[in-house]
């Protein structure tokens, strides 16, 4: 398998494992900045869980194709809202989407997000589960538009701080550059775009050279304080308040925006 790329379910998510034991998971729908719908994320993740059982993994790095990391979820169909219960809605986001990349943090394996481009949305929680962040410098990382109950926030003040944290999840469509992201704490480091793919090469082949058991027990160590500080439970009810927030009819304006001015123009819109 080493150095060979593996096209999986029609090349949505490309897997390679090096020589070094660097891994390489790749999500490849560049023409739709490689926004995740529920298809994508089950491939991503069972390329983790995949890498995790493989002996010439060693560590792990979830990259972008294309212009942008990913431009958030496939906002296909959102502005009428989602057509089932919150309960269900609720399920759907724990068991479907955002809820299952705890498989990142649970992973025995470290895990490494590259984010150049855009990470909008659902691809900020993705990455707030990876054990590691590099972010070109350039970078914008962003938060939705408000149709729900803010799935990123909770996690996000963990890392961030409680004000700053609140302030990005209350202004509409609020971002960050890789810098600023990496000065907050969110991001281990940002780098100019230029060097992002040979720094995160080189970070990552250093940490492939410490035994893969040693790595597991420094990675459980730290994530046991954080779970204990409520990381799971931030990413667990979220979903609940997120479900209820998309049963609010005051999100119907919010909606009808989206309908009439597409996505980009709801953007506009809501920042003013």
């Amino acid at each position: 398998m080493a150095d060979e790329v593996d096209e999986v379910d029609e090349a949505l998510v490309l897997t390679r494992v090096g020589e070094d034991g660097v891994a390489t998971l790749t999500l490849n729908r560049p023409a739709k900045r490689n926004a995740l719908d529920d298809r994508m994320i089950h491939l991503l993740l069972e390329g983790v869980d995949e890498l995790a059982r493989d002996p010439a993994a060693k560590v792990i790095v979830v990259r972008g194709a294309g212009p942008s990391f990913c431009a958030g979820a496939d906002m296909s169909g959102a502005a009428g809202g989602p057509d089932r219960g919150a309960l269900d809605d609720r399920n759907h986001m724990l068991d479907e989407r955002y809820g299952q990349f705890l498989r990142l943090w649970d992973a025995p394996k470290p895990v490494i997000a590259q984010v150049h481009g855009h990470c909008l949305g659902i691809a900020v929680a993705l990455c707030s589960c990876a054990d590691l962040v590099v972010v070109a410098d350039d970078a914008t990382v962003g938060w939705p538009l408000p149709l729900g109950g803010g799935v990123i926030g909770p996690a996000m003040a963990l890392y961030v701080g409680l004000r700053r944290a609140k302030e990005l999840s209350f202004v509409p469509m609020s971002s960050l550059t890789g810098r600023e992201a990496a000065e907050l704490g969110w991001a281990n480091r940002s780098v100019p775009a230029a060097e992002l793919d040979a720094t995160v090469a080189g970070l990552a082949a250093q940490i492939a050279r410490v035994p893969s058991g040693v790595l597991r027990m420094k990675k459980e160590a730290i994530n046991a304080v954080y779970e204990r500080a409520g990381f799971r439970e931030a990413v667990r009810s979220s979903a609940s308040f997120n479900a209820l927030a998309h049963t609010d009819p005051d999100l119907d304006e919010v909606r009808a925006v989206l309908r009439e001015r597409g996505v980009k123009g709801a953007g506009a819109y809501f920042q003013g």
